[in-house]
């Protein structure tokens, strides 16, 4: 489903001089506009890199006004936090914080021979740009440009003007709870009923009852519709009361609870691009493939690695989109040759074609739990590109020789020709490395060589093993380097007979096994060496993925909520982080340090080198001073301009070497640099691929985009797996009837606290590797809060005043306990990175049943609990909720020892697909 119309409000320069004046003063600044999290939380942060530092506060609806997540925004100054947004330690007092990070601004800006990074090529001095609304507008308006706020403190706004929007009008939402009564058929048409919205950044809306068909009103609450924002001629929304907007039904998606509208929602939420594609995509792929002969093949200039190399694949068992290979062997010096074969892609995407347009408006693939949307079309995607067993395939390889002790002494890149002799899952891998198990299937090859499969079982796990052990020394020796590794846990689901359209009917947490890192460890080589054979030979624009260390604030928080269960961080580097990790593998608090970890860190990013910026290019997490995505070109347009930008870089390299010319110097020290002064350029126009070329410009914006796209993937990832997992629930729950003692009413499990906020608790779940955001006042919890920190200026708003003592009634969306402003603490913040915080929460859970004691609780970060897991319909959209239950109910879980069921089998030994 595709349904897009934007409400556009585009602000022209002239039309404000008073506006105008303000931002030439310093009074007004212009920014894009986001939210904490969501609506009904006044929070918002203005940002506009290039004119002032960090963000602008937002932080009260009044504030705020109209504008909405997204928009540019001006604002004006109306103060200063007295509390930093960066809570920078005295070095002297925290030493341990020291920012060790420091150092690594400076370690890539030149080459191991002392030379700056600098472009080899002679290009015209064309230079694309695509500069942010915000950055433009500001432009226009010959703002102020602020290098820091006064004395580091935390500028404070209020929203002036909404300059530029554009959002989609229509919007997918469920009927709020409550409004429509239990067997009400008819609505009344003079009256407006209330929708919760699935994009939580946004109001609720009403629609008035004429303007909902008659075909849907029996059972409008247990539809999923697509309403259509009513919209103003200005560019605005239009407003009925107080913040609620008006809006019409424009169909029905579905029933409300089904996976598919759901998924619908989901993609529709986060902009994902149908499944299918357009017709001048499709045009684009060949009708068919056939590799061309030995004669054609060098002709091109492509090496034929299919006798050479024997490659093999290790992918997840559902795998379709098969983009790399390995292969190895051990050499008469005893060294490794191990090849990393990656499904060349550019080959069938042409630069500026249909597809290449498609597939950078995509930029990634999006895996929900029961479906792929692909970057590409299937046919390139699951058939020419894809290294399918027994099949001849063009690929781009990185050929290694590599000694004992994991160091490159020679390499090898080109385009290739191979044939992949079997495909592994991860499973089967690791069943080889610790079984040599031959249980895996070679029969295609076979057939197709004339090779016994015995023999080619053999070989398989010769191969498997030879680079397990090659692995493991570079592992080690990453490590050592100071590489952080974090554990990843994830759920998944099993179906009934592969039927993905109804509920899941099992569930499982995948871990990383030793045969995860095995192909790591050589997609990093191959990623890392690609990168720097990129800035080697063309730096200007080269497309990077950095990793930041964390921010300083960031770190404080991890060192505080450490210290809470005896844990100790000393220092703020990778080795430091991953120290304090490897000190708790093997207990209950691992998986839940590794969430909280990843939480702590800074997102990677893409980039676009430039040689005229000192950013920070280098990768934290790795530590690594240059890196790039090469090895997934089939899911990841990054990697195909990786791919393009290596060939250009062969090339140059190719040239320089005919003629002689001083070669640069590696960004690494495995080779010894050449001394003297560069004198190094080749002019774009000798290029046979100068077509590929890409000014900094254009790769900065791929970059950015390529940013947005994996967030709203992974975002769309997310959600989908807590859609099934609330699926999966509401089906163990229908099984009560069948079986109450395997299948009890209730669903618990233990959690543990991993952040404390003023108004909320993260619980995370080992067991099922979720998270869930508990809301302190929530009227759903058991408990009555009695310490509890909020925000000053939520401390004092409306309805939290004298007059609305506990127990007053709720406002129409209210969700949570009204406490009297007496029983909050002020002294917390909330900042650009999040909210402070709070030492612990004081809960009074009444008297305990059996004792007749009153129980009064101290939850501290990184306290166990346990919770009754739920689903939740009051946002708008299905969601895990979790209920914690007093600590007399805890002590008869664990006494039980009961786990949640992980399938829904009646039967103890009736197999799930």
């Amino acid at each position: 489903m595709e349904a897009k119309e934007s409400v556009k409000l585009t602000y022209t320069v002239g039309s404000d001089p008073e506006l105008e004046k303000g931002v030439r003063e310093g009074t007004i600044f212009i920014g894009k506009l986001r939210f904490y999290s969501q609506w009904s939380v006044p929070l918002c942060f203005v940002t506009n890199k290039a004119y002032y530092p960090g963000s602008i506060v937002v932080n009260t609806k009044e504030r705020r006004g109209e504008a909405m997540n997204g928009d540019v925004v001006a604002v004006r100054i109306e103060g200063y936090d007295d509390k930093r947004t960066e809570a920078v330690p005295d070095a002297a007092a925290d030493p341990t914080l020291k920012d060790e990070a420091e150092g690594m601004l400076e370690m890539n800006r030149q080459l191991p021979d002392g030379r700056a990074v600098q472009d080899i090529r002679i290009t015209t001095d064309k230079r694309k740009t695509t500069v942010p609304v915000e950055a433009e507008l500001s432009a226009l308006m010959h703002s102020t440009r602020v290098p820091a706020w006064p004395h580091g403190q935390q500028a404070v706004a209020k929203v002036v003007r909404v300059l530029y929007r554009n959002r989609n009008v229509f919007q997918i939402g469920r009927l709020a709870p409550g409004v429509v009564r239990p067997g009400q058929n008819m609505l009344k048409s003079d009256y407006y009923y209330r929708f919760r919205l699935y994009d939580r950044s946004m109001p609720q809306v009403v629609v008035q009852g004429k303007h909902i068909p008659v075909s849907l009103q029996a059972n409008i609450a247990d539809h999923l519709l697509l309403l259509r924002l009513t919209c103003e001629g200005d560019g605005t929304f239009s407003v009925y009361k107080g913040d609620m907007l008006n809006a019409t039904v424009h169909c029905s998606l579905g029933d409300a609870n089904s996976a598919e509208s759901n998924n619908i929602a989901i993609s529709h939420l986060n902009g994902i691009a149908p499944e299918t594609f357009p017709d001048d995509v499709e045009a684009c792929v060949p009708s068919d493939f056939v590799i061309p002969s030995a004669a054609e093949l060098q002709a091109m200039g492509r090496r034929d690695l299919r006798s050479e190399e024997f490659v093999c694949t290790i992918d997840p068992a559902t795998a379709r989109d098969l983009d790399d290979a390995l292969s190895i062997r051990r050499l008469p010096n005893r060294n490794y040759r191990v090849g990393v074969h990656i499904a060349d892609v550019s080959f069938f995407v042409e630069k500026e074609c249909a597809m290449d347009l498609e597939a950078h408006k995509r930029s990634t693939s999006t895996y929900f739990v029961d479906k792929v949307v692909p970057m590409l079309p299937r046919k390139l995607s699951e058939d020419y590109c894809s290294l399918n067993p027994a099949e001849d395939k063009f690929a781009f390889s990185s050929i290694f020789e590599m000694d004992p002790e994991g160091n490159v002494v020679d390499e090898w890149f080109g385009q290739s020709v191979i044939r992949s002799r079997c495909r592994l899952a991860y499973e089967q891998a690791q069943e080889i490395i610790d079984h040599d198990s031959t249980d895996f299937d070679v029969s295609l090859e076979s057939e197709k060589s004339g090779v016994p499969e015995e023999e080619l079982r053999r070989k398989v796990s010769k191969s498997i093993k030879l680079l397990y052990e090659l692995a493991s020394v570079t592992r080690a020796k990453s490590l050592a380097r100071g590489r952080l590794t974090i554990g990843n846990t994830k759920i998944g689901f099993a179906f009934a007979e592969k039927d993905v359209r109804l509920a899941p009917q099992g569930f499982f947490v995948m871990h990383q096994i030793e045969a995860n890192w095995l192909v790591e460890e050589f997609m990093l080589l191959a990623n890392t060496r690609t990168a720097q054979k990129i800035i080697q030979y063309i730096p200007e624009g080269a497309m990077l993925r950095r990793h930041a260390p964390p921010e300083v604030n960031k770190l404080a928080k991890l060192k505080k909520s450490l210290e809470e269960c005896k844990q100790t961080l000393v220092g703020s580097s990778a080795k430091a982080l991953q120290q304090t990790l490897d000190r708790t593998k093997g207990s209950t608090l691992y998986k839940a340090l590794c969430h909280l970890m990843k939480c702590s860190l800074s997102k990677a990013e893409y980039m676009a080198n430039s040689v005229e910026e000192h950013t920070y290019r280098a990768h934290f997490a790795l530590g690594l001073s240059w890196y790039t995505h090469f090895t997934s070109p089939i899911r990841r347009y990054t990697d195909i301009i990786a791919h393009r930008q290596l060939l250009v870089a062969l090339e140059i390299e190719r040239i320089m070497k005919e003629s002689e010319m001083e070669m640069p110097s590696q960004p690494d020290d495995a080779v010894v640099p050449a001394p003297g002064p560069a004198k190094r350029y080749v002019p774009s126009s000798r290029l046979e691929r100068e077509h590929l070329l890409y000014d900094c410009g254009e790769v900065e914006e791929i970059a950015q985009h390529a940013n947005d796209r994996k967030e709203a993937a992974k975002s769309a990832g997310d959600q989908s797996c807590e859609l099934y997992f609330c699926l999966y629930l509401n089906a163990l729950h229908r099984m009560t009837e069948i079986d109450p003692v395997r299948f009890p009413k209730d669903t618990h499990t233990e959690v543990m606290a991993l952040t404390l906020k003023p108004r909320s608790i993260t619980f995370y779940a080992a067991e099922i590797a979720m998270d869930v955001e508990v809301g302190i006042l929530d009227t759903k919890q058991r408990y009555t809060p009695i310490k509890v920190e909020v925000p000053e200026e939520l401390a004092g708003a409306k309805p939290r005043d004298a007059a609305a003592a506990k127990g007053a009634s709720k406002e129409p969306d209210g969700d949570e306990k009204e406490i009297s402003v007496e029983e909050y603490l002020h002294n917390s913040t909330e900042t650009e990175n999040g909210v402070d915080e709070a030492p612990y929460f004081e809960l009074d859970w009444g008297a305990d049943p059996h004792t007749k004691e009153k129980v009064i609780e101290r939850l501290h970060a990184f306290d166990t609990a346990v919770v009754q897991l739920g689903v939740d319909y009051a946002t708008g959209r299905m969601t895990l909720a979790m209920i914690v239950l007093p600590p007399w109910e805890r002590k008869a879980y664990y006494a039980r020892g009961t786990k949640i069921p992980t399938r829904l089998s009646t039967q103890e030994d009736e197999p799930v697909v």
